[in-house]
């Protein structure tokens, strides 16, 4: 890009406002002036580092204790090569600063190198080149400082990204950011990209109240603004949440730095639209939970291999295979530990699936003795799939699940068919369903991999370990039925002990102490389960809000028969329930479930409103087995 003069720059350094300086030049040329002064330079190790750097070094030595002038002992290469028209920047080590660079004395970057070696400190100053019509020519930020006697430079690379100037290149319109220009809490310049985003999605126009800044309160972010305007903040970067007219936020990285517009300091925003991406990651993680759920209902591991010698397993792989944590440490990354428990007729299937040379799934039960000695029963099933892109690359989803349970169950069914008639029917029923569940969580497994693939090829994410509370819930009581051998009721205490030990575990909740006082008996299936359901979400609604920040509590759950029936009382000594809420007429998410689970049971929902804390009571009918 042809930079056309003339030209303002302006320097400031950081925090300090009698620093501000514009000087108006004809041209970029006008930047350097023709060196006759040199001098010695001084060896300077690891020199050569610094051109590998990230960051571009300049280093300058006093020429006298009173600092009249400077020596330039090494500029960076990768530094405003435009500043100094391409020339070979090692011919100017040695010369004064004063005719290099007479422009710096103008703007009081001497007096800045003056400050940083007379009073050993360090100051962080920017340098800004703009057109007379403000649009940005240069920008960037750096830091001096002292070591042994000289003055380093250290800065990032320059930003000649001019957003504001759209008519040179429509061609790549598509790339550009966002901008625009603030003074006094307002956009005072908006460059097209803007412009169209707010069109987009109907923002109309995009003001300071629309935004909020992630993690930052709406205070916080007018002070950071503030700083930037008074020159005590250089830049400043987060994302952003604003709601649109359609009613649905959209997310920017916002990008905030000091500019110059007539005459006074702005704030120069560049956006980077985000709202595609995060929605796509809020997806991810649904999908994520959920194959996490379907993994531990169903104990079965998930292996992405391809034809280019990539394998990788999830944790749950060696859980069924008994592995401890350490032995896990120890496995090479990429390696098939399931090889080892195949045997050479395995082996060639699962190579011509990936080689072309068989059918596109497989299927097979088979026994194996697990690392700590242990007789298991799995069901391998693998699919192979070709890329579109690439017809040559082929990748396989494989899933090994643990039946052991299933077949144990099965053979001893086999073997006591006169005992258990009744049990082989319940028990097909479940392997039926169980087997179903599985066909159709493998299509959401294939389904989430193929996300994976799309997103990144090379290196797919591990499965997120998060559990959905509700259904383990579900699945906690099913469990504890099947293993009574009851189908028709539970024991409430083992229940609830368990449920709410489970939970606390998950979230690592160590400052809330949990006491419970629950009666031993056995309830109906029909009350127990939306009970679990009500006790689960009240244990999560003080988790998460009761006892914020590192504050310590207790949690209560007592559950007793009474002349009236059954009632259960859920009561904490945290933040408490907000004054005016009705529990029972709220329409939130949390005070719906528990109306409509109260009802379910023929039950009364109560909040007693305690002096401290929260404490809801819920009464109903009692209606249970007793021996």
């Amino acid at each position: 890009m042809k930079i056309k003069g003339p030209l303002n720059v302006i320097y400031f350094e950081k925090g300090n406002s009698d620093s501000f300086k514009t000087v108006t030049i004809d041209n970029v040329k006008d930047f350097t002036g023709v060196p006759e002064t040199f001098h010695n330079v001084k060896e300077i190790d690891f020199q050569a580092l610094f051109n590998f750097s990230d960051y571009a070094v300049d280093i300058y030595e006093p020429l006298n204790e009173d600092c009249t002038d400077f020596i330039i002992e090494y500029l960076a290469k990768n530094n405003d090569d435009d500043r100094l028209r391409g020339e070979n920047l090692e011919k100017f080590s040695g010369c004064l600063l004063s005719e290099l660079l007479p422009i710096y004395f103008e703007l009081g970057f001497v007096n800045s190198l003056k400050k940083v070696y007379q009073e050993d400190i360090t100051v962080n100053f920017k340098l800004i080149v703009q057109d007379l019509n403000d649009n940005l020519v240069l920008s960037y930020e750096a830091k001096l400082f002292k070591i042994q006697g000289l003055i380093y430079a250290l800065y990032t690379h320059e930003d000649v990204n001019n957003s504001f100037i759209n008519d040179e290149f429509k061609e790549f319109y598509q790339f550009n950011l966002a901008s625009a220009i603030s003074q006094d809490y307002m956009f005072i310049k908006k460059n097209q990209k803007f412009v169209d985003l707010e069109k987009m999605y109907s923002i109309s126009p995009l003001t300071f109240e629309d935004m909020s800044f992630k993690g930052v309160s709406n205070s916080e972010w007018l002070k950071i603004y503030d700083n930037i305007i008074k020159g005590e903040v250089l830049s400043y970067s987060g994302e952003v949440k604003f709601e649109t007219d359609k009613g649905s936020p959209c997310y920017f990285i916002a990008y905030l730095s000091p500019e110059f517009h007539n005459g006074k300091l702005a704030v120069k925003f560049n956006f980077s639209d985000i709202t595609s991406f995060n929605k796509t990651v809020e997806q991810g993680k649904i999908l994520n939970d959920n194959l996490v759920v379907c993994q531990k209902l169903n104990k079965f591991a998930l292996l992405h291999g391809d034809n280019r010698g990539f394998f990788g397993w999830d944790d749950e792989i060696y859980n069924i295979l008994e592995f401890d944590s350490e032995e896990v440490e120890k496995i090479p990354q990429g390696y098939n530990i399931f090889d080892e428990y195949m045997n050479d007729d395995d082996r060639e299937i699962f190579d011509g699936l990936l080689n072309g040379d068989c059918d596109f799934l497989h299927e097979k039960t088979f026994k194996i003795r697990t690392h700590k000695g242990n007789v298991k029963y799995l069901v391998i099933y693998s699919f192979a799939q070709v890329s579109e892109y690439d017809p040559s690359y082929r990748w396989i989803v494989t899933c090994v699940q643990d039946v052991t349970d299933i077949i144990l169950i099965r053979k001893q069914l086999e073997e006591n068919s006169d005992k258990i008639k009744k049990a082989i029917g319940e028990k097909e029923i479940l392997l039926k369903e169980v087997h179903h569940r599985v066909k159709n969580n493998l299509q959401l497994i294939v389904s989430l991999l193929n996300i994976d693939l799309h997103f990144n090829k090379d290196d797919p994410e591990s499965t997120i370990w998060n559990t959905i509370d509700r259904i383990n819930s579900m699945a906690l009581i099913h469990d504890k039925t099947y293993q009574s051998g009851n189908l028709e009721s539970a024991n409430v205490n083992d229940y609830i002990v368990t449920q709410a030990s489970q939970i606390f575990n998950l979230y690592g909740t160590n400052n809330i102490k949990l006491i419970t006082d629950i009666e031993d008996i056995e309830l109906d299936m029909d009350i127990i389960i939306p009970l679990g359901l009500m006790i689960n979400e009240l244990i999560l609604n003080t988790i998460k809000y009761a006892f914020p920040g590192d504050s310590k509590g207790h949690l209560s759950i007592k559950l007793k028969r009474s002349d009236e029936g059954m009632f259960l009382n859920v009561c904490d000594d945290g933040v408490g329930l907000p004054d005016d809420l009705d529990i029972n007429s709220s329409n939130s998410l949390g005070m719906t479930i528990l109306q409509n689970l109260t009802s379910q049971i023929g039950g009364e929902l109560i909040d007693l409103k305690p002096s401290k804390g929260s404490s809801i009571l819920i009464k109903f009918p009692l209606n249970l087995n007793t021996d």
